[in-house]
């Protein structure tokens, strides 16, 4: 089964599918009256929040050829009873699943563990898709995934907030995969963009950046891990812990971070420095629609950036 949104108001044809223009939303405020300024340390608590859905979206069970595609997923507000599924995935709940989720944003969800997505024992497939502003009130801000490994290509995770481990992502038993991906601005107790427990992801041609936590801004803010294969990535702070191969440690610098831009700026280091060979050829465009493979630095070599947007 697929279900796609970002169709223009009254319908149209697959050639006018169009998400970042046409918004398709899919909302657990169900009584419209979420309040618009609520940070996200405050999301599971709020008054306005207490009637939402527990979650937006079950998807237990399902498997690649599941595909929500072109989707805005927000206000899950999984404040259920603790130790059960109802306090956990506000935007989605995935237990033995395996889906596909293309050009969705997360936004504004939370729960107890995984804001955004809860994933047990599946391995979903993520591709062009943002997580923002989700808080989880234990680990997992955007996303928590346990003993299943989901693989995300050209993501965003960004001002995510997990209380306690992995404001972007929270890791354990598993071996995900994250490729062109940008992590910025997450926050939490420790490990403010990726935390592993008992995990050893695969980082490719990804941007870790200005995450917090109580380390401050070095490489266990970024990423919280015994091991993992990083290479051709940014990552502040990094050292020889998770040195890996082709990797550098220079500020990406965005267009505008303070506004959720990250597309890079003329003569960031993060053009043209990543690794061609990481992203499956069927991938040919970035985050935002952008081509991608392109000779950014115009040195007549068409190499690919690093980050989840080509310059």
């Amino acid at each position: 089964m697929a279900i796609y949104g970002g169709f223009p108001s009254g319908g149209g044809t697959w050639a006018d599918i169009n998400p970042q223009v046409n918004t398709t939303t899919l909302s657990g405020d169900l009584q419209g009256n979420d309040a618009t300024d609520i940070v996200p340390a405050e999301l599971l608590g709020d008054a306005t929040r207490a009637d939402n859905s527990y979650r937006v979206v079950s998807a237990s069970g399902t498997d690649f050829n599941s595909v929500l595609d072109g989707f805005t997923i927000t206000a899950g507000n999984a404040k259920g009873a603790s130790h059960s599924s109802y306090d956990k995935g506000g935007g989605i709940y995935c237990k033995s699943g395996s889906l596909t989720l293309s050009n969705c944003v997360f936004k504004t969800n939370s729960a107890m563990l995984g804001g955004a997505v809860y994933n047990l024992q599946g391995n979903p497939l993520l591709i062009n898709c943002t997580f923002l502003l989700n808080y989880a009130n234990d680990r997992g801000g955007a996303l928590y995934s346990s003993r299943g490994s989901p693989v995300s290509y050209n993501c965003v995770f960004a001002s995510n907030y997990a209380k306690e481990k992995g404001g972007g992502v929270y890791n354990e038993y598993n071996s995900p995969i994250y490729v062109n991906c940008t992590f910025s601005q997450n926050v939490a107790y420790a490990g403010g963009g990726v935390y592993c427990n008992k995990s050893k992801p695969i980082i490719s041609n990804s941007i870790l950046w200005d995450n917090s936590s109580r380390y401050g801004k070095l490489e266990p803010s970024q990423i919280y891990a015994s091991e993992a294969d990083i290479d051709h990535s940014c990552v502040q702070g990094l050292t020889a812990h998770l040195a890996g191969k082709d990797n550098i440690g220079l500020d990406p610098d965005f267009v505008n971070a303070a506004e959720n831009d990250f597309n890079l700026k003329a003569g960031s280091p993060c053009i043209d420095a990543g690794n061609n060979d990481s992203l499956p050829p069927d991938i040919s465009t970035d985050i935002d629609g952008t081509l991608r493979v392109k000779d950014g630095n115009n040195d007549g070599t068409p190499q690919i950036d690093i980050g989840a947007q080509e310059f």
